[in-house]
């Protein structure tokens, strides 16, 4: 999450790219509002790459060599809320699964408490199948059985470049 003082510092940066920033009433505040509205959503990050992409793409200086309009509060908060979306399609991919306590206790019939259902495990990939199965409780080693058979036979396994 950013506080009001990132997003200063980021109009402070489009200050010195476009001067009417600073000399436009309202037009400061206003940019500052609209960003702060989606404070929650955005991080440093986020508002670091949103402000690049707004100065490499808006021209500092029209064709005449006056001083060019500077961004509107919506053109800030639409490059910020990209490269938000741009880190969040590069983000590793984070899957959660209910507790295994949980799901041994419902494959046994038995009742489940509401704390119990919302406890949840976080799964997040990059880690070797070795690892991840040593990981496992031996009630989870069970249901994964065939698939540790076919990951200790590499026979049958084709290579990428073979």
């Amino acid at each position: 999450m950013i506080n009001q003082q990132d997003v200063e510092q980021a109009v402070k940066r489009m200050q010195s790219v476009w001067p009417r920033v600073q000399t436009t009433p309202g037009l400061k505040a206003e940019m500052v509002a609209a960003v702060m509205r989606h404070a929650e959503k955005l991080q440093p990050l986020d508002l670091a790459a949103g402000v690049d992409s707004l100065i490499e793409s808006r021209p500092a200086a029209q064709d005449t060599g006056w001083a060019a309009a500077p961004p509107g509060p919506h053109e800030v908060v639409g490059c910020l809320l990209a490269a938000r979306a741009t880190r969040m399609q590069n983000a590793p991919a984070v899957r959660t699964s209910l507790a295994q306590g949980t799901r041994d206790k419902m494959r046994q019939g038995l009742p489940v408490t509401a704390e119990e259902a919302n406890a949840h495990e976080a799964w997040v990939p990059g880690i070797t199948f070795s690892a991840w199965w040593s990981s496992l409780t031996v009630s989870e080693q069970g249901d994964h059985k065939v698939l540790k058979a076919y990951m200790d036979t590499d026979t049958d396994l084709i290579p990428i470049n073979g």
